[in-house]
């Protein structure tokens, strides 16, 4: 996309595309927000519609809310030595001499990514490192920092109806990679305190505490509740694991029906991880609607996603279940990986002396057994197992006719020579720095081409 096609998408039309309007079934109505038009008229959109169910007197409903998001485009600020100089020069210009105002470079982060996550389910955002997922996340929460953008001409709805930054803050919990936690208070005392700033004004100091004790027992930290927090490598406190349900309660104190978290598995271990998404998973089950990015999952976790949403360069590369993600990329290239593997692999183990003899591959295929990695491995395995073991070394008995008297005879049956020990190293050396060559000029050059 060209540096015009940019500043275009960037000053596309500030109005927000209406999405089809939700009506109200039953007359029960879920949250409400009052909005400004372009004719300065004010509007109640709807964010949510529930049929009526069998409810206790004076229980609520539950708020319910389906994240959507449809043509998200991020630019990001690209840094370049002096530019801040070479931008007050070029607006002086401007100014001045009626030239041409030259707009800084920008990257595109986000491309045109669509998606949705529905209550009730648990939405993966995977992919490798620099896929999108931090800034996907960011742009959803309407959390972006400063230099990246977002194209106005991105759509944000919930249930169908557009929002803004405002209204996602009130409805939305947004659990950062980081945890920001006081380290000298313990996990109720932060979770009171929490309760106190962020509930509404109107609850009593009981109802407060009461929400504490539900958080604490929903999320499993009654056993570290008068734990101190504790700073680490400095102050010894909760665990890692700990510290993330901690921050999932701080969040979930205000009972919000969407959660987004970036990275709540990053640096736990597997055990640790896996309850991280249990916890996760529950509130899901509950009737939120719960967000995540996630690095490198494992199959237990991976199992426990109910939606995935796969990133690649920017782009969206699949939205769907993990067995629908089995079964698309069955047609893609991971099955011509798997057929095009074993015919390369073969001929390396083959005529490199694993399988036959060094000695009886034919001329015309030789040089494949110098190429191949098996046959200096190999060869260089076996002497130093049989090169120091002399005649009456190994004992044979009476039956065996065939055994060998010593490790010299078993490298001339196999044709290898002690001697070439050195060369089995050097050409072990050169595979490693001629492969790794080879593949560092074939993603050059598809770099180039991709420029």
């Amino acid at each position: 996309m060209g540096q015009e096609d940019q500043e275009l998408l960037l000053r596309g039309s500030s109005k927000h595309t209406s999405a089809e309007h939700l009506h109200t079934s039953g007359g029960d109505a879920g949250a409400t927000a009052t909005t400004t038009d372009s004719f300065g008229q004010q509007q109640r959109k709807n964010y949510g519609t529930l049929s009526k169910p069998d409810l206790e007197p004076g229980a609520q409903l539950p708020e319910t809310l389906t994240y959507a998001w449809h043509n998200v485009d991020v630019f990001g600020a690209v840094h370049q030595p002096g530019s801040n100089w070479r931008q007050l020069v070029n607006r002086t210009r401007g100014l001045f001499c009626n030239e041409r105002h030259i707009p800084a470079p920008r990257k595109h982060l986000l491309k045109n990514v669509c998606g949705v996550a529905y209550p009730g389910e648990l939405l993966a955002v995977m992919g490798s490192s620099g896929a999108g997922k931090t800034t996907l996340l960011n742009a959803l929460a309407f959390r972006s920092p400063q230099g990246v953008q977002v194209s106005p001409s991105s759509m944000r709805l919930l249930n169908g109806q557009p929002v803004d930054a405002k209204e996602m803050q009130a409805r939305c919990a947004y659990v950062q990679q980081d945890d920001l936690f006081i380290g000298s208070l313990t996990a109720r005392e932060h979770l009171i305190f929490q309760a106190m700033v962020r509930m509404p004004r109107q609850l009593s100091y009981r109802q407060r505490v009461a929400r504490v004790d539900q958080v604490i027992q929903e999320l499993s930290l009654t056993k570290c509740q008068h734990t101190i927090i504790g700073v680490p490598g400095r102050v010894k406190g909760l665990s890692g694991g700990e510290r993330k349900r901690l921050a999932f309660a701080s969040e979930a104190l205000t009972d919000p029906p969407l959660l987004i978290c970036d990275e709540p598995t990053s640096g736990l271990d597997s055990f640790t991880a896996h309850s991280v998404v249990q916890v996760l998973k529950k509130l899901s089950q509950k009737g939120k609607t719960v967000i995540l990015t996630i690095h490198q999952p494992s199959s237990e976790l991976f199992e426990l996603f109910d939606k995935i949403l796969l990133m690649a360069q920017g782009r969206v590369a699949f939205l769907g279940t993990p067995s629908e993600a089995v079964d698309f990329f069955s047609y893609s290239s991971t099955s011509m990986a798997l057929s095009v593997g074993p015919p390369v692999i073969i001929p390396f183990l083959l005529f490199g002396g694993f399988f036959l003899n060094s000695g009886s591959v034919p001329i015309y295929l030789k040089w494949l057994s110098y190429l191949s990695w098996f046959r200096y491995a190999n060869e260089g395995l076996l002497i130093n197992q049989w090169a120091d073991v002399e005649a009456g070394e190994i004992s044979c008995t009476s039956s065996n006719t065939t055994c060998p008297s010593s490790g010299k005879v078993i490298l001339e049956t196999l044709n290898f020579s002690a001697a070439d020990l050195p060369l089995d190293y050097i050409g072990l050396a050169l595979l490693i720095v001629g492969f790794r060559s080879f593949a560092y000029l074939a993603l050059r050059l598809r770099a180039r081409r991709k420029e």
